[in-house]
């Protein structure tokens, strides 16, 4: 005979849901006003006056929110920076140090060339640059590249009260321990840094869009790229981004040509360019030999005579970078400094001084994160860099 409070007390069983409700409901409100707190939920035009506000590099990263597009906006829209720049993830290691006129790094708001025009619309809606770099991603120009999302960048801000990211950050305390930072954030309110995962890892964006990626030496983790495993992994298997291709495909290249030229009739002086991978993964892509549509690529941006500069760097190794997809600082300076010294026009907006400093043999990947954080750096990849020794 099965028995329950359901049907041995019918008002008990009721009373016992309420409570359980009103629980969940206390629960959720004490944990949304935990990261308000924190400042995973502060709205971002408040994180980005904060941010501006402090003396330090103060940092946010967007674990809540997970809406980095209209962050960067803001950042955007509080500068009306001269010089930007526009990507993903692989342009965040360029900063306001580096150049000599008020810069915005706009990196992780082009993450698909599909949203470049609408995000270069919306852009100079708020504010005219007087030049954009833009870095393009090879593999948004692959035909079997299958990530490609919608044409138009996100700008809606995040809802503190969805439970999704609630119990997406609920987790991450739990999972991580993280609460000593909730506790104290939940005393003394909203403070540089702004994120839970900022305040525990020192990793996130600062105030000019750059990224510190402090996490790799403070979370103790290997990461899985470790000795490049997860790269080579990927070109091995010819997927997640190392998908193989012959061709260009001439869809993806429309939206390209588009971006050119409405900047292009709004006057705005442009440079496009290939943010580079690790040797290891250049190897290993031309070891394969299934990868000349990038070839091809290069070829038809200079053939539709678009600004475009792609040189190499010859002194680039494996430990100028932060895994096989991102370059580091001392990586991507160098870049910067060969894209100004092939395009003046955008070379007279660079500091060329803090350019060679950091460029200069035995500077590291997480040089900033050194500097201005005050960390020891870590072999993180376990390469043998000498610049961890």
């Amino acid at each position: 005979m099965s028995f329950s409070i359901s049907n041995s007390n019918p008002r008990l069983f009721v009373i016992a849901v309420i409570a359980l409700l009103a629980a969940l409901f206390g629960s959720t409100v004490l944990a949304r006003q935990v990261f308000i707190a924190t400042g995973d939920f502060l709205p971002e035009a408040e994180i980005v006056r904060l941010q501006r506000a402090s003396e330090k590099p103060c940092l946010f990263s967007e674990y809540g929110k997970q809406n980095e597009a209209l962050y960067k906006f803001e950042l955007y829209r509080a500068a009306k920076p001269d010089i930007v720049v526009l990507g993903s993830s692989r342009v965040l290691e360029m900063n306001q140090k580096q150049f000599n006129a008020p810069f915005i790094n706009l990196g992780r708001v082009l993450t698909d060339i599909k949203r470049g025009d609408s995000a270069v619309e919306e852009l100079l809606k708020i504010h005219k640059p007087k030049f954009m770099l833009i870095g393009l991603d090879q593999y948004w120009f692959n035909p079997n590249w299958h990530e490609a999302g919608v044409a138009k960048v996100k700008l809606t801000s995040s809802d503190p009260n969805d439970p999704r990211a609630i119990l997406r950050l609920a987790s991450l305390v739990a999972k991580q321990s993280l609460w000593s930072e909730a506790w104290r954030a939940l005393w003394h309110g909203p403070e540089c840094h702004l994120g839970i995962s900022a305040k525990r890892y020192l990793s996130g964006h600062a105030a000019d869009g750059y990224r510190y990626y402090g996490d790799m030496v403070t979370s103790g983790v290997t990461p899985a790229d470790f000795k490049f495993a997860e790269t080579l992994s990927r070109v091995g298997t010819g997927d997640r981004r190392f998908e193989r291709g012959e061709a260009v495909s001439d869809e993806q290249f429309t939206y390209l040509l588009a971006m050119h030229k409405r900047l292009e009739a709004e006057g705005v002086e442009h440079l496009f360019f290939f943010p580079t991978f690790a040797p290891a993964a250049v190897a290993a892509m031309e070891k394969d030999g299934r990868y000349t549509y990038i070839r091809k690529l290069e070829d038809r941006i200079f053939a539709e005579g678009l600004p475009f500069a792609n040189p190499r760097d010859e002194h680039l190794t494996d430990c100028d970078v932060l895994d096989g997809f991102h370059l580091g600082d001392s990586g991507q300076v160098r870049q910067l400094g060969l894209l100004g010294k092939a395009t003046p026009s955008f070379g007279q907006f660079l500091n060329w001084s803090e350019v060679e400093r950091v460029s200069a043999p035995g500077m590291m990947p997480i040089q900033y994160v050194v500097e201005d954080l005050g960390l020891k750096p870590r072999d993180f990849l376990g390469l043998g860099c000498s610049w961890a020794r």
